[in-house]
């Protein structure tokens, strides 16, 4: 049974046409994962399909009764309530039905032999039961857990979160509420190694659909069954998760393009036979032949097949540093005396070195970059900088980016 059927459906900002005429079936349970360029319309494909955004023509038919949930890469502000008030929340309706099987146990207390309350309570009783009701405050607890939540901030106000800790805290509650379609835009951007791994256990018992958008590949294998791509404004879909999908993709390009290489020896062999027997004994059969070749040019030709171009970047330095990049000893880094978040007895970086650091969120890895970089004061220890070393720094929330600038404007103020 297919939840959500696409039919042709095309928009443009502007100008720009960035999806043309895509179509699509997804079904029950299926595992989806949706690649292709940045600015290929990926986002505006999940918008449209979770209803958000309506397309300049085409239609998008779901299921009666469908339930979407939907995380976008920066989800809405929340100010108020908690952490933990948000993943209550979820359950307002169960909750509900909790205060209400109270009141007529209660009552039960008082008039036990009223048969019709004791028949009532034993149907609703069922009914909560069946809808989680004696383990959702569990389920919220593992999925706090799993998201990276330390028990000791589930009392923490949403209005003092960070965009990335709001974004978890989004995800975890459309996780909860257990929806038929789960569609989700970079998930994996605000989480660390523990929890994308505890993500991939959930998205795989997960009962509904699942469509996700991300640019890590090995969490594409791990959740997706089937890849569709968008490039150049249409949709191509894959059988296979990521890996195989790239395999299948070269294939399916060299197989157009023989395909084309031939149409274009037909179309070139026909024209000479044309022009060689427009006049004369022949020029009957160059008619006919002239008549097929613009039948097929209109009706059955195809267009070369494109190609996604590679970016080859090649940086380099103005001047090269000494051996030593940065040497940090005795380090201790925090932003409170006798509290450190890290600490390290020695640390070292020689040119061409590729280092990377790794940990839970909240571990102090930012912390530790700032520090190294002089842009924090070490609560102990020493950071010495190799001779001519200047550092490139993009933090989390891009501050050293003017929002005021375009892309090109902002490439074209570095010095």
């Amino acid at each position: 049974m297919s939840l959500v059927i696409a039919e042709n459906i095309t928009i443009s900002y502007g100008p720009q046409q960035v999806l043309r005429e895509v179509s699509f079936r997804l079904g029950e349970a299926e595992r989806i994962g949706l690649v292709g360029a940045n600015g290929a319309g990926k986002t505006t494909l999940l918008k449209i399909v979770a209803g958000m955004l309506e397309a300049d023509d085409g239609q998008v038919h779901r299921s009666r009764g469908l339930r979407i949930g939907y995380l976008p890469q920066s989800p809405p502000r929340v100010d108020g309530g908690t952490v933990h008030g948000a993943m209550l929340e979820v359950f307002a309706d169960l909750r509900q039905t909790e205060v209400e099987l109270h009141e007529m146990a209660a009552e039960l207390a008082e008039r036990q032999d009223d048969q019709e309350l004791l028949k009532r309570y034993g149907a609703a009783q069922t009914a909560f039961e069946a809808r989680g009701g004696y383990d959702y405050l569990k389920r919220i607890e593992l999925v706090l857990e799993g998201l990276g939540f330390d028990r000791s901030g589930w009392d923490q106000p949403l209005a003092q979160l960070s965009g990335g800790q709001r974004t978890r805290v989004y995800l975890g509650t459309l996780l909860l509420a257990d929806p038929d379609v789960l569609m989700l835009d970079e998930p994996t951007n605000h989480l660390d190694l523990d929890s994308v791994e505890w993500l991939e256990f959930w998205l795989r018992s997960f009962r509904g659909a699942v469509v996700v958008v991300s640019h890590d590949r090995y969490f594409l294998d791990r959740v997706t069954q089937n890849t569709w791509e968008i490039a150049f404004g249409r949709l191509e879909t894959y059988r296979g998760p990521y890996s195989e999908y790239v395999e299948k993709r070269a294939a399916r390009y060299e197989e157009r393009m023989r395909a084309w290489e031939n149409q274009q020896e037909y179309i070139r062999k026909a024209r000479d036979f044309v022009a060689r027997y427009a006049a004369g004994q022949r020029s009957k059969q160059a008619r006919g032949r002239q008549t097929r070749l613009e039948r097929f040019l209109e009706n059955e030709a195809v267009d070369r097949p494109q190609a996604s171009r590679t970016m080859n970047l090649r940086l380099e330095t103005k001047e090269q540093t000494g051996d030593l990049v940065l040497r940090a000893t005795d380090l201790a880094v925090g932003y409170e005396a006798g509290r450190p978040l890290a600490s390290a007895e020695w640390l070292e970086v020689r040119r061409g070195e590729r280092v990377a650091i790794v940990g839970p969120n909240g571990i102090g890895k930012t912390t530790l970059l700032r520090t190294l970089m002089g842009e924090l004061a070490a609560l102990s220890g020493q950071v010495r900088h190799g001779a001519n070393v200047k550092f490139g720094y993009l933090s989390q929330t891009h501050t050293e980016l003017r929002p005021e600038l375009s892309a090109l404007d902002s490439v074209l103020e570095v010095d």
